[in-house]
């Protein structure tokens, strides 16, 4: 059997996005928790938020900046990976089951990018205006800033998840921004 350079490629970005999202699981397995100043590397608590402190001696502006850069580094990066899936399910050198492959995970992603709109949009209009939501598979990543953050905003927080994203509580990551 033959395989043609465009059916190797559509194949390996298929197993680049599986990695990316094994190693992103494989990941989560502990957290840091915050004990008083220091962090203390534990299990994975299951129903309990992970909390990561983000600390930078910036002035304010430079942080908003900064916050902001990273949600424009990942619609950068999810076009990116969503133009190459496009690509490939309309690449007819390409076998059809990798194309189908391609098409179903395009359509993952455009419903993950809803999901994280929703999510950011809600969070808002609950008194988190700074804050970045990141859905793969069935885990969620927050970055949220906000002054005295605490285990109710964070619940908070969990809880919307939960009820848009259909996520358990158990894959749901909170790295706070200081």
């Amino acid at each position: 059997m033959i395989f043609k350079k465009k059916e190797v490629i559509a194949a390996s970005l298929v197993v680049m996005i599986g990695l990316a999202g094994y190693l992103n699981w494989s990941y989560q397995d502990t957290i840091k928790v915050r004990d008083n100043d220091d962090y203390v590397q534990t299990g994975k608590m299951l129903g309990e938020a992970e909390m990561v402190s983000s600390t930078n001696e910036k002035t304010k502006k430079d942080e908003k900046a900064t916050f902001e850069d990273a949600k424009a580094n990942r619609e950068t990066s999810r076009a990116a990976a969503m133009e190459a899936l496009k690509a490939t399910t309309q690449d007819e050198s390409v076998d059809e089951g990798t194309r189908t492959l391609a098409g179903e995970k395009l359509v993952k992603c455009a419903e993950n990018i809803e999901l994280e709109n929703t999510i950011e949009s809600i969070a808002e209009a609950k008194g988190f205006p700074d804050m970045c939501v990141y859905i793969n598979e069935d885990a969620a990543v927050i970055t949220v800033k906000t002054d005295d953050f605490d285990q109710t905003k964070a619940s908070t927080l969990c809880e919307i998840v939960t009820q848009t994203a259909n996520i358990s509580m158990s894959n749901i990551k909170i790295v706070e921004w200081e």
